[in-house]
């Protein structure tokens, strides 16, 4: 049994790094920091990029390891997000729709080890007019988390929230469609570039908790929202600030309000009647999008995953496909790549930050 995993996310603007026990989920050690894919992009060019990965991540690895005793050898980094991406550490293709919860399609490589460390590279999907690189791997998470996602008939969609939010459509077992929605960056982009910015404190996020006096201009965003015509109700925001004196803060609670509504109310409109919805939130997230989806009169249908569950996703998906690597290694008669254990559980030990 494989004592622990590295389970590293490499996002677009952030890197995180866990070290993982296989047969707890327990989370021992995790790092992360801003040196997401377009940091790094920056900083090498697509020769030398690949260097700069491997020095970026082997200097969060000794900085965990320093603190504890582990067998490189029987320790497999397993990395998925934007580092299999055209600029990331090797351009991997993506996998097609439908794609299986089980992670068995997903493309992969081996890369050269890391300090002794076998080292894995899980890529994407993609469907006909849209691309994603590690929100997959918290659908397969999911199915481990869920099995009966495996085996359900009716349609469900997944909900995961974020800079580029994902709505994943999920029958028997499979993702056969799924959309993205430039939430985050869109608030940003108005935020910092748009004339909305003179109604807006640079210091809030879309994401930011609004007090119980915002709350109320956040619903009414996503009311706003719900009636379409985004690029109109988007100028309100500046107008109602003008006339009415809206507080900065109000304003930016409205915009999140529209923003977040807008996407969510695209589902509604796209949704079966029997489907069903699972919102997979972090603890940031996941308070407004409840909230917005309770406005649109969808929280019926809702499945709420806990926000300290969405944050071990990953590291299930992860260790998900990496069995099934190993599955597949066993079956053509070859040698495993790594001694692989049971799938870890969610965790039930809080994480250690260094």
């Amino acid at each position: 049994m494989a004592p622990y995993f590295f389970n590293c996310d490499w996002g677009t603007s952030h890197f995180r790094l866990r070290l993982v026990q296989p047969a707890s989920g327990a989370i021992v050690f995790e790092r992360t920091s801003s040196e997401g894919a377009a940091n790094l992009a920056k900083r090498a060019t697509q020769v030398d990029r690949g260097a700069l990965y491997a020095k970026v991540l082997r200097r969060h690895v000794d900085a965990i390891t320093s603190q504890i005793a582990i067998d490189a050898e029987l320790t497999p980094i397993l990395i998925s997000g934007m580092a299999s991406s055209s600029m990331g550490w090797s351009d991997l293709p993506y996998a097609t729709l439908p794609f299986r919860l089980d992670g068995s399609n997903l493309p992969w490589r081996r890369l050269d080890p890391l300090a002794g460390h076998p080292l894995f590279l899980f890529s994407g999907v993609r469907a006909d007019c849209d691309v994603m690189r590690g929100e997959e791997m918290e659908a397969v998470g999911l199915g481990v988390l869920t099995p009966a996602l495996h085996h359900a008939s009716a349609t469900t969609w997944l909900i995961l929230p974020g800079t580029h939010s994902k709505h994943l459509c999920i029958q028997h077992g499979t993702i056969v469609d799924f959309r993205t929605y430039m939430t985050g960056e869109l608030y940003q982009l108005l935020q910092e570039q748009s004339s909305l910015r003179h109604s807006l404190p640079l210091e809030r996020s879309i994401a930011s908790q609004p007090t119980a006096s915002e709350q109320t201009a956040f619903c009414d965003g996503v009311e706003m929202a719900r009636r379409g015509e985004l690029t109109s109700v988007l100028f309100q925001v500046r107008a109602k600030q003008l006339l009415h004196g809206d507080a900065a803060a109000e304003s930016a609670a409205l915009l999140s309000g529209i923003i977040i509504g807008d996407e969510l109310a695209s589902l509604a409109r796209l949704r079966n009647a029997d489907s069903s919805i699972v919102l997979c939130a972090n603890a940031t997230f996941h308070p407004l999008y409840r909230q917005a989806l309770d406005v649109l009169g969808l929280g019926r249908v809702v499945t709420v995953i806990p926000p300290r569950d969405v944050d071990h996703l990953s590291a299930l998906g992860q260790w998900k496909a990496f069995q099934e690597i190993n599955r597949a290694a066993r079956n053509h008669d070859l040698d495993p790549l790594v001694c692989s254990s049971a799938i870890p559980s969610p965790a039930s030990v809080k994480p250690t930050s260094t």
